[in-house]
């Protein structure tokens, strides 16, 4: 098929954007094979030409197997690599496993201690449970007390201070 140059110049467009068909392609491919060509065209043949010349190239057997022998250890790498990640998988669950057993424990231990507290301290009659709570009352008083006589002498002190300072 005869191409002139406008229609060369907007299948290359299409080309260089990669919109073109396997059709267009090989159009381009035959035009610029062609032995002589405008010199407007030089440059684009000399890639195609390029192209084609890679493609006739092929790999022996010895460069074929240098390449895998350089791939083989990489892989061998990467299994490492996963081994070492899902070990460290494993020990974060069984750090959280761990912890999460620890905060149980202690917990029921705080719960036990509770329970014995009650068991200790559960009065028998009536007057021992009044005893017991006038005593829990005359201490709450007395710290009460205590915090109340430090707060009035502070009061007292910045009282003073400000008569100095008038």
């Amino acid at each position: 098929m005869d191409y002139n140059q406008d229609q060369i110049k907007v299948l290359l467009e299409k080309y260089w954007e990669g919109e073109t068909s396997l059709a267009e392609e090989q159009a381009l491919k035959t035009f610029f094979a062609q032995p002589e060509l405008p010199a407007i065209w030089q440059e684009e043949q000399a890639y195609f030409q390029f192209l084609q010349q890679e493609k006739s190239i092929s790999l022996t057997k010895e460069v074929e197997a240098n390449v895998l022998a350089k791939i083989k250890p990489q892989r061998r790498s990467l299994t490492r690599r996963s081994l070492v990640i899902n070990l460290l998988k494993a020990a974060a669950i069984t750090l959280v496993f761990w912890s999460g057993m620890t905060y149980l424990q202690q917990a029921n231990s705080i719960e036990n201690k509770i329970l014995a507290w009650e068991d200790k301290y559960e009065p028998e009659s009536p007057e021992e449970a009044y005893r017991q709570t006038k005593a829990a009352l005359y201490l709450l008083s007395s710290t009460l007390n205590k915090g109340t006589n430090k707060a009035v002498k502070s009061v007292q002190r910045v009282q003073e201070s400000t008569k100095v300072l008038k």
